[in-house]
Parts: structure tokens; sequence; C-alpha cells
């Protein structure tokens, strides 16, 4: 839902309720009676704006405040409008199988999947490579047995597919430490049926 904030004659409004930290989010910026952007310009104070073709992107350096700023080009203050930036954190989901929760049932569909992926409940589509996501893998056995992994890709090695084709009902999976470039990613734990 859009939030519309109308000002003297400005609209400043983004498409998402909340921004997010490090990432380009979209902001609609129109002044009444005004159809050409060169007429007026734009600034942030946490992290930059950048303008193509009219269309606006707010990238916040920080979490917190974000206060978006329109100016006519004699330096007089049109309007501005004040943003909230959080920080980005990406739920983790095993490829393959995008609707499993946290209880694994099929085993063998699980041993057969290429890695973890990442995705946000608002954000559709990106184009990053996540092969470079990190993570951290232990599975707790039943028995109390440990076994710990660590990757610097999304994909499963041919040492976690052994060890996956090896579960039974009690055991644990858990995906931690899962960071792709400065994005945080939640935990991921799988409790095997």
């Amino acid at each position: 839902m859009p939030i519309w904030i109308l000002g003297q004659n400005a609209n400043i409004y983004a498409e998402k309720v909340q921004l997010y930290k490090s990432w380009p989010n979209p902001i609609n910026i129109s002044i009444e009676n005004e159809n050409d952007c060169s007429d007026f310009y734009v600034t942030v104070n946490n992290g930059k704006i950048e303008n193509t073709d009219c269309k606006y992107s707010v990238t916040p350096e920080n979490a917190g405040p974000v206060t978006v700023s329109v100016y006519r080009n004699n330096g007089q203050l049109i309007d501005s409008k004040v943003f909230l930036a959080e920080e980005l954190v990406f739920d983790a989901y095993i490829l393959g199988m995008p609707g499993l929760d946290n209880d694994l049932q099929n085993v063998n569909s699980f041993s057969h999947s290429p890695g973890l992926g990442i995705m946000h409940k608002e954000i559709s589509c990106w184009d990053w490579d996540i092969r470079n996501l990190h993570y951290d893998l232990m599975i707790v056995k039943a028995d109390n047995q440990i076994f710990r992994f660590k990757s610097e890709t999304n994909s499963f090695s041919s040492e976690m597919k052994k060890e996956f084709e090896k579960l039974k009902s009690g055991d644990i999976l858990i995906f931690r430490n899962i960071r792709l470039n400065e994005f945080r990613v939640k935990d991921l734990i799988l409790d095997i049926q």
C-alpha cells in the first residue's frame, strides 16, 4: 500500500511502507504543474538518491530516519518527507522446496536439493548471484553426534549430501550465520520427522 504525503504542491511517496538499508528503494516524486523533473532537485540525509528519467531510488546507508527533500532549482524547499529505513533480513529456504516448513518429512527429496536460497516477503526479484551465500551447517543426530560444515557458496557439498542421505527421524539440521554480501539471513532449523 503506497504512502501518500501531500505537501504545498509536491507528492512524495514510497511504493513500500518500509525502506531498507543498503537496498535501492523506489520513491515517487511529482510536483503540481511541473512535468519536467529538471525544474527541481531531490536530496536525502541518509544514503544516496539516484534519478533515472525522473524515477527516483533511495539507498539508505544506515537504519533509521531518512528525510527526502524536494527543492526548486533556486534552492527553495518545496516539501520533505521522513521515511524509516530498517535492516534488510532475508529468510532462507531449501531450493526446490520453497514451501517447506520446519518439519522435514521427505528426506529423499531434500538430499537431492542443490542448496539454499533466500527470499524476502516484500522483494520479489533482484539480480544478485546467490552463489555467494555463506553459511554454517550443523547436523545434530538423535544419538547426539554432531557434524559441522562451513560453506562459501549456496550449493550443498557432496559431503553434506552424503550426510543428508543418512538422516533419520529425530535429527536436526541447523543452518546459521547465513549471509549474502552485507545482508543477514535468518537461521533455518529443520527437524527430521
